[in-house]
């Protein structure tokens, strides 16, 4: 169960993720639309980009970025108390969160 709860370290759209949770404390202007991040490592970079269409889901159920960010970052009953940002890591746990964004737009949770 200790493998389930690992949290995932990074930036993921200009949002800082330590240990699976959403950092939301910077503030931007309304000239900065979005904060670049620094060059990954094509690993790296690689598991990102397969994150992002889970992130935009989030984004589209949720109503906005910064929620759906924070949800990400946030232990989830559904997914045995494990953040979906911990999930991400593998093609099984994308598919638990995509499962569990669509009982949430359809109100089952």
């Amino acid at each position: 169960m200790a493998d389930d709860l690992k949290g995932y370290d990074g930036d993921v759209n200009g949002f800082k993720i330590l240990h699976g949770f959403a950092i939301v404390s910077r503030v931007m202007s309304a000239a900065t639309s979005r904060v670049e991040s620094p060059a990954l490592p094509s690993s790296e970079s690689q598991s990102d980009t397969d994150i992002e269409p889970i992130i935009e889901r989030s984004i589209e159920v949720i109503g906005n970025r910064e929620e759906a960010m924070r949800w990400l970052g946030t232990p989830v009953r559904a997914l045995d108390y494990a953040t979906p940002i911990s999930r991400l890591h593998d093609p099984a746990g994308k598919e638990q969160v995509l499962a569990v964004l669509t009982r949430l737009e359809h109100g089952v949770l």
